[in-house]
């Protein structure tokens, strides 16, 4: 098992920095290098697994390792610490190039 976790992302705000405010992150872009089976998510008991099989890989193969971007699903609540999570809990190899959230934040 092997975990990364971000540190608090800084976006920006309307008024300045969106460090202390609530945010919530609500889309999730990963670039990864031959990599297969992650989870990922904020929380280490609501992470989400993206589907690297395709119809075109048949079912008694094991889907070749990825490199590219993912889409991760994403489900996130509004939190001030905007944090990602991700998780190799497979013997398989996991590298991660760049993470691109969107998210939305609270200037209020």
């Amino acid at each position: 098992l092997s975990e990364a976790r971000t540190l608090r992302i800084e976006a920006g705000a309307a008024d300045g920095t969106a460090q202390g405010k609530t945010k919530r992150i609500h889309k999730l872009t990963a670039r990864v290098l031959e990599t297969l089976g992650t989870l990922w998510g904020d929380v280490p008991d609501s992470l989400s697994r993206p589907v690297f099989r395709t119809s075109v890989t048949p079912s008694d193969q094991a889907p070749a390792l990825y490199s590219g971007d993912v889409e991760i699903p994403w489900r996130s609540d509004y939190n001030s610490e905007g944090q990602i999570l991700a998780r190799q809990d497979q013997p398989l190899p996991a590298t991660i190039l760049a993470l691109m959230p969107q998210l939305l934040t609270q200037d209020g």
